[in-house]
């Protein structure tokens, strides 16, 4: 085959293919995916076989931009583009309307005070919008965490890094689905590093992460954890820990129904003035705290729901605690809130 002879024709091919794409990005510039343009990627998992296309369909719905990729028969990779301003814009404007949803649940729940559960879930989902704040928190807990041994936080880069991309060194291991597969050993080690990392960061770094689940953890063996995720950090001062402090000893360590009051009143849940007895109170606390008690057993679905039903419900045998604390305002057991960042 006389390719030398025939260069002139292989010139005029490639030309011919070259040229359209060269006439393309002149008039319609590029179309850059999420490598170049950033975005967000979401690992979805069903509990059935799922089609790409049906989600993708669903995501249409919304007027989000987005690529859907099969990932196994029962889950897809969703990959988003940043919101636009109009986007956000508009978000922004449907969290206007939180206070008539919350105030449709007040009427279910009698004890839910509404007001303060909107202004937290609308802080929260507009910082899901901040990049920039997420970066910084970020790098707090991956400066205070630097050259652990076993616990990892990804570091910003900040040059690729704006307030609506957040780009960060590479981090590997495994999922959360993947790692329950492992060794009781393995499993023991990788909860260790959670719990460590959790309680650490609370009492030392004095800062909270307020969104952990098991899509923000990556897994490596020898009990290694890749913490990812840092929109929404819980900053505290030495009064709450010592709050925080006081109200352990007392309900989990010293189990002292007159101290635990005190602690709770000072955390300003309780009214000093209340007309509940002592005992009374710390049983409906102590119910909280169950998990802390080394004596504890494992939490379980009946444990969840009796939680819920003791939060919530205004005509149980401790409705009268609820009914005159401030705990409607947040979980018992946590001081008034300061800092969400």
């Amino acid at each position: 085959m006389d390719i030398v002879g025939r260069r002139n024709w292989y010139f005029l091919l490639s030309l011919a293919i070259i040229l359209p794409g060269i006439v393309s990005m002149a008039f319609f510039g590029f179309r850059l995916g999420i490598d170049f343009a950033g975005g967000d990627q979401y690992n979805l998992a069903f509990t059935q076989p799922v089609q790409a296309s049906a989600v993708q369909k669903e995501m249409d719905t919304f007027n989000v931009e987005a690529i859907v990729q099969q990932a196994g028969p029962d889950g897809v990779l969703v990959t988003t583009k940043p919101l636009a301003s109009a986007q956000e814009t508009t978000i922004r404007a449907d969290l206007a309307n939180l206070p008539l949803f919350f105030g449709g649940l007040g009427m279910m729940f009698p004890g839910l005070e509404p007001g303060p559960i909107v202004a937290e879930v609308r802080t929260r989902l507009l910082e899901e919008l901040d990049y920039a704040n997420e970066a910084a928190n970020q790098r707090l807990f991956a400066d205070y965490w630097r050259d652990h041994p076993f616990i990892h936080v990804p570091d910003v880069l900040s040059q690729y890094s704006t307030a609506r991309v957040l780009t960060t060194e590479l981090a590997e291991g495994a999922r959360f689905s993947d790692a329950e597969q492992w060794s009781q050993e393995e499993r023991n080690l990788a909860a260790e590093a959670i719990f460590r990392f959790v309680f650490n960061s609370m009492y030392r770094m004095k800062a909270f992460n307020g969104d952990p689940h098991p899509g923000n953890y990556l897994f490596r063996p020898g009990g290694q954890v890749t913490f990812l995720d840092f929109g929404l950090i819980k900053h505290f001062d030495d009064e709450d820990v010592r709050i925080f402090e006081d109200m352990i000893r007392a309900i989990v360590l010293e189990e002292d129904p007159r101290q635990a009051r005190i602690a709770i009143e000072r955390a300003g849940i309780l009214p000093a003035s209340a007309p509940i007895d002592d005992q009374h109170v710390f049983e409906y606390f102590s119910f909280f705290y169950r998990g802390a008690s080394p004596t504890s057993d494992a939490y379980d679905a009946e444990y969840t729901a009796e939680m819920s039903r003791r939060y919530f419900d205004l005509t149980g045998p401790y409705a009268d605690v609820p009914a005159v604390t401030r705990a409607r305002r947040r979980p018992p057991g946590l001081p008034p809130p300061r800092r969400w960042h």
